[in-house]
Order: structure tokens, then sequence, then C-alpha cells
């Protein structure tokens, strides 16, 4: 799944499915009804009770900062993303700018994902599994303009191979919030949000 500015595209490749990899059964990418429940996972239309994005918008407008946004941005959604993308996006994100931010996600996708096709001439890619992103060396991110965020991202990678990868990051979504914080910040660069 990749946002831009007016679209948001998002395709299967067979195979590149993180949490159930599929088997080469000949099904036509993009019509697999993994997709359709990753997808729906990832706008949070997975609801209990199957609530109705304005049900859901109730709840979320107790949170001061949504409830800001939301007389501007009426589709506006939680997005659950995939912990590992979220994670080095985080790590990304530390006294940074979202347009930055957006340019170094794309360089770990270019630089260490799979190129999993082309729109119009332009490439896209997946976000770097874990495996990927061990070829990342702190120089080479550096040298991308990481800035000091590289020695944290090279330090996440090795650390989260010592805790079990991203299936790890995916049991966090079973855990309660205090041993998720807990888990999440014995990582290099990741602390309270301010």
């Amino acid at each position: 799944i990749r946002e831009e500015k007016d679209d948001t595209w998002f395709c299967e490749v067979p195979g590149t499915n993180r949490n159930s990899p599929m088997e080469d059964s000949g099904s036509t990418p993009g019509k697999s009804m993994e997709t359709l429940e990753m997808v729906r996972d990832y706008f949070s239309l997975n609801t209990p009770d199957n609530l109705t994005l304005t049900e859901l918008h109730k709840g979320f407008v107790r949170d001061e900062r949504f409830a800001a946004v939301y007389g501007f941005f009426k589709g506006a959604r939680v997005l659950r993303q995939a912990p590992l993308e979220c994670l080095f996006s985080f790590i990304c994100s530390s006294n940074n700018n979202i347009r930055r931010i957006t340019s170094m996600v794309d360089k770990l996708c270019q630089t260490y994902g799979t190129e999993i096709g082309a729109v119009d001439g332009k490439a896209f890619y997946t976000f770097p599994t874990l495996y990927q992103m061990q070829r990342a060396t702190e120089t080479e991110l550096r040298a991308m303009g990481f800035g000091y965020r590289a020695k944290y991202i090279v330090g996440t990678v090795a650390q989260l191979e010592v805790e079990g990868g991203e299936k790890a990051l995916l049991a966090l979504r079973e855990k309660d919030r205090e041993n998720s914080h807990k888990f999440l910040t014995r990582l290099p660069g990741v602390g309270s949000k301010v």
C-alpha cells in the first residue's frame, strides 16, 4: 500500500504477504481474500460489531488531536500500518517533517525493498523485510541523509533479531499497552513521542 497526494495504491504480489505467505496456487494478483483482509485491516474496516466509520469517529473524537482535524477530514481514520514499517517510520519521524519522513521511508523501500511493479513509469517497492534491512549499514544510511537516525535503524534491526523479529512486533497487537510500550522503548531510537 502506498499513499500519494491524490491516490492510494495497493496491489498484491503473490508470496509477499508477510502475515501469511501465499502458496503459488495460480491466484490472480490483487484478487485473493488475503489481500482483501489486509486492506480491511489497514484501513480499520474490521471493527468489533461491524461499526461504521461514523460510529468509530464518535470514539476517536475523544482524542483532542483527532477532534481538531475531524471537521476538515470526514473520511479520516486510524490506519493499522504493518508494524515493521510503522516502527521504522517512527524512528525516521524524530525531529522531522512529513516530507522528509516520507522521503526517508521511500529511500528505505527503494534501497532495501523489492520492486513490485510500475505505474506510468514510476516504480513501486515493498517496505523491506527485517531480513532485507540487515543489509543496511550506518555509513550507507548516513550517506542517504538519515543523519543520527542511521545508528538507531541499524541498532533496531539488530535488536529485533534478538527479540524475535517481525513476529515479535505482530505479537504486540495482542499485548496490553504497558507491555507493548516496554518492549518498544527497549529498541534504539524509540522513546515517548512528544
